[in-house]
């Protein structure tokens, strides 16, 4: 049993079988149910979470089949898989059957409770994901999480990341917070000209315990607007002690004092990005209107569908830099990906150079007039993204 969660052998050779369970043993951790037939999965208690230890079947029963066993019978499983041999076809395929992670036996065994913790996780977030089908997209309690994301560099991500939570700010006057998830070299602090070295590092100490005035003694707050900000790490290397477990920590606890948290999220899948668009209610895929970036987004949308995060209206699709000399437009693009277009922001190279150079938002200041176009498609942007 670990947490809420009991914990299932499933194994035809008993060599391994006594493995694991001794190596469980040794790190505190117990076997709830070894089961030696595959056929007797059905043991494995539906109503109850459980993280499920497949070892390779030695007969004509498939890893597929009993996979697509397991989660027939129980839908609350977190599967791994113990292996003697793992290659680039067989990570692959546990991938799409939904497993939660591979681990070859016997040289990988001392990282048998890591994954087994991980897939507690995963159950939780499972179930917290059952609930937000249940109550519909954004049933989180408290704060709303957007997330802008892309695989590309280069495609505006950041400053429109900055720039709508600015304008979220000053059109609601609601409490929001922009944190730059961009952990090395992230480019928050150069685009709004923020002094200081305060970063989502020095939460690190407090992370289990975060309140309100932990955030407060870290965050920069923009003069005329009011909107807060969480900046990354200065140094890179500090930015690899940061995990996926410190960023669903923090946002738990910013959901429960912000109105709206923004997240620019780096280009890399790791799995701290990775666990920032599972807590996300929206992700903004932003990209230009290009072949290579259309090349990208494609790649982005078979990821995010396997993993299940472009369900329903989660997924939205921004596209930046749009102009008529531009190879796609936003048409051409919803026709090519079957996605409906979030919105379209207009090429405006002075107006963004700017604001960039300056280190200001496009909108600054309560009552400011509007003047260029991409202000303005911003703050219709954030209009329609709060509602």
């Amino acid at each position: 049993m670990i947490g809420n969660a009991k914990i299932a052998l499933l194994s035809e050779d008993l060599n391994i079988t006594e493995k694991v369970v001794q190596h469980m043993q040794t790190v505190g951790l117990t076997v709830d149910n070894v089961i030696e037939n595959p056929t007797e999965v059905y043991r494995i208690s539906p109503d109850v979470p459980t993280i499920v230890l497949l070892a390779e079947p030695a007969g004509s029963v498939t890893m597929e089949d009993l996979c697509g066993a397991l989660r027939e019978g129980n839908r609350q499983v977190a599967i791994i898989l113990l292996l003697k041999n793992v290659n680039f076809s067989v990570m692959r395929d546990a991938v799409k059957i939904g497993v939660v992670d591979v681990l070859r036996l016997p040289d990988e065994i001392t990282l048998l409770e890591k994954v087994v913790r991980d897939g507690l996780r995963f159950l939780n977030k499972d179930q917290r994901r059952h609930a937000q089908t249940i109550g519909g997209l954004g049933s989180h309690s408290g704060g709303k999480v957007l997330s802008f994301y892309s695989v590309k560099g280069g495609c505006g991500k950041t400053f429109l990341a900055a720039n709508v939570a600015q304008a979220i700010r000053l059109s609601t006057g609601k409490r929001v917070l922009l944190i730059d998830l961009c952990l090395q070299f992230g480019g928050i602090q150069r685009m709004l000209n923020l002094q200081g070295q305060r970063s989502i590092a020095d939460l690190d100490p407090v992370i289990h315990e975060l309140d309100e005035s932990h955030l407060n003694n870290i965050l920069f707050t923009l003069e005329h607007s009011g909107l807060n900000v969480l900046l990354g790490p200065a140094k890179p290397d500090i930015a690899e002690l940061l995990t996926d477990n410190h960023v669903e920590l923090l946002l738990s606890a910013c959901r429960r004092y912000f109105d709206y948290i923004i997240l620019d999220l780096p280009v890399e899948l790791n799995k701290v990005s990775i666990t920032a668009l599972n807590e996300s209610d929206q992700i903004i895929y932003v990209v230009t209107p290009d072949s290579p970036a259309l090349f990208g987004l494609k790649a982005a949308v078979e990821f995010f569908e396997r993993y299940g995060l472009a369900e329903g209206e989660r997924f939205k699709i921004l596209v930046n830099k749009v102009s008529k000399k531009s190879d796609l437009t936003t048409k051409d693009i919803e026709k090519i990906t079957g996605i409906p277009i979030l919105a379209g922001i207009r090429s405006d190279y002075k107006a963004i150079k700017d604001a960039v150079n300056n280190g200001r938002p496009l909108w600054e200041k309560p009552k400011e007039k509007l003047w260029n176009g991409v202000a303005k498609d911003v703050v219709r942007l954030s209009k329609q993204l709060v509602g």
